[in-house]
C-alpha cells in the first residue's frame, strides 16, 4: 500500500486546526516529537507546521505528509513524511528489522532518507512523484524504466544488507510464520475461505518451486533483497526516473515474486461507504512482447551485458515467472487473511474488502495452477 503518494486529504493547515486534531489522538505532536533531532524544526513555530494524513484507504500504517513553512508562510522550506506504525507490522517483521531496513535503504539512496526515528514511528525525506496506475505498465518507456530501476534495486539492497537480516526467501518464512494466526482469525470469521485447502496449497506450491529451483537455473530463482509489494501505488514516476516506496514486505525473497507481481497487478474495486457493495477486481494484461522488454532490460542491468529480446534467458525468465506467479496467489491469501486479523485493532481497511482480497488471490493461485497443467509444466 503507497505511503508517499501526492493524493493526500488535508487533516490541518495552520496552529489551530493542527491542535484540534492533535486532541482527538489523530495526529502526533510534531513540534515537539524531535526537536533535539532535527536541526531546522528548532526554529520554527507551531503555526508554521502544516500536515496531511494520506488517504487512510491506500496505507495499512498512518502516514502524514508535514510541511515546514518559512516565517513569511509564503514558501515551503521542508517536506517530511510521518510514518506511525500500526499492529501490522509485527505481522511482517519485527518492528526493529523494519526500522532498520528503511534507514539503510535511504542511507543508500535506495528510499526516502530517515531523518528521525523511534519504536513506532519513522521522520524521512518526501519524495515528490505520481505513483503509477493500472495504464501505466502499458507504456513502454515507464516498463523499461521500471525494469532497469528494480535490477539495480535487487542488485544494490542486496549489497548494503545487514548481514544480521535472515536470508531466508520471505514467501517460505512468512507463510510459515502465519499459518497459526490465519486458522485463528478465519474461524473468528466464520470460516469465510477454506483454510485447510489454502494451507494445502501452500505445501504444493512449495513442492512445485521447490523441484523448479533443481530443474530451471532462470535468474528468476535467484534471492535478492527484494520489494514484495510491488503494486502500483508502489511505484513512484518522478522528475529523476522510478522510485519504489513503501519497504513494509522487503526482505530477501526470490527475483521471481517481485517481478511476477508486475506482470500480475490485481486491482480490487470497493465502495469505502459501503464496502459490501464491492465484488469487483481486474488484473493486468500485458502484451507478450511487452514482457520480452520488460526482461530483457532487467537482465542487462543485472548481468551487466546486453541481453537481446530473442535471449534464451529471456525465455527463461518468463518461463519461469508463470510458476514463481503461484507463489504470489498464495503469499497474498495468506496476508489478506492475517491484515483482515488486525482489522479490530487497526480499522484501516474494510473486513469486507480483505476477505474478497484472500478469495482473489487464491483464485489467481488456482487459475495460474490450471495453466501450467494445461501447458504440461506440472503434474
Amino acid at each position: 500500500m503507497a505511503e508517499e503518494e501526492t493524493l493526500a486529504k488535508d487533516v490541518s493547515s495552520g496552529h489551530e486546526e493542527t491542535q484540534k486534531a492533535e486532541s482527538s489522538g489523530k495526529i502526533p505532536d510534531f513540534h515537539e516529537l524531535s526537536m533535539d533531532k532535527l536541526s531546522f524544526w528548532k526554529e520554527v513555530s507551531q503555526n508554521k507546521i502544516t500536515v496531511k494524513l494520506l488517504d487512510e484507504k491506500t496505507s495499512t500504517n498512518r502516514i502524514y505528509k508535514v510541511d515546514i513553512w518559512d516565517e513569511s508562510g509564503s514558501y515551503v522550506l521542508k517536506t517530511l513524511l510521518v510514518k506511525k506504525f500500526t499492529i501490522l507490522g509485527s505481522t511482517i517483521d519485527d518492528g526493529n528489522t523494519q526500522i532498520q531496513v528503511f534507514e539503510t535503504l535511504g542511507e543508500h539512496g535506495l528510499g526516502a532518507r530517515v531523518v528521525y526515528r523511534s519504536d513506532d514511528t519513522l521522520i524521512k525525506d518526501f519524495i515528490e512523484g505520481s505513483c503509477l496506475e493500472n495504464d501505466s505498465f502499458m507504456y513502454l518507456p515507464t516498463l523499461v524504466s521500471l525494469a532497469s530501476s528494480l535490477a539495480k534495486f535487487h542488485k544494490f539492497a542486496t549489497g548494503v544488507a545487514s548481514p544480521n537480516w535472515d536470508r531466508t526467501p520471505r514467501l517460505f518464512k512468512n507463510i510459515e510464520a502465519w499459518i497459526p494466526r490465519a486458522r485463528e482469525v478465519v474461524k473468528e470469521y466464520d470460516n469465510y475461505i477454506d483454510i485447510e485447502k489454502l494451507i494445502g496449497y501452500f505445501g504444493d506450491m512449495r513442492a512445485i518451486l521447490e523441484k523448479h529451483f533443481k530443474e530451471s537455473p532462470a535468474f528468476t530463482n535467484n534471492v535478492r533483497f527484494c520489494h514484495n509489494d510491488l503494486y502500483c501505488k508502489n511505484i513512484l514516476e518522478t522528475t529523476s526516473g522510478i522510485r519504489l516506496i513503501d519497504y513494509d514486505y522487503s526482505g530477501f525473497n526470490y527475483v521471481g515474486f517481485d517481478v511476477s507481481q508486475i506482470f500480475n497487478q490485481v486491482h480490487i474495486f470497493f465502495d469505502p461507504n459501503d464496502p459490501k457493495k464491492f465484488m469487483e477486481y481486474t488484473t493486468l494484461d500485458l502484451p507478450l512482447e511487452m514482457k520480452r522488454f520488460f526482461v530483457s532490460v532487467y537482465l542487462s542491468e543485472a548481468l551487466e551485458r546486453n541481453v537481446m529480446l530473442t535471449d534464451k534467458l529471456v525465455d527463461e525468465f518468463l518461463a519461469s515467472l508463470r510458476i514463481h506467479t503461484l507463489g504470489l496467489g498464495v503469499f497474498w491469501s495468506f496476508a489478506g487473511i492475517i491484515l483482515l486479523g488486525t482489522s479490530k485493532q487497526t480499522p484501516v481497511l474494510p473486513p469486507e474488502f480483505l476477505m474478497r482480497y484472500s478469495h482473489v488471490f487464491c483464485g489467481l493461485y488456482e487459475k495460474t495452477l490450471q495453466e501450467l497443467k494445461d501447458l504440461g509444466v506440472v503434474n
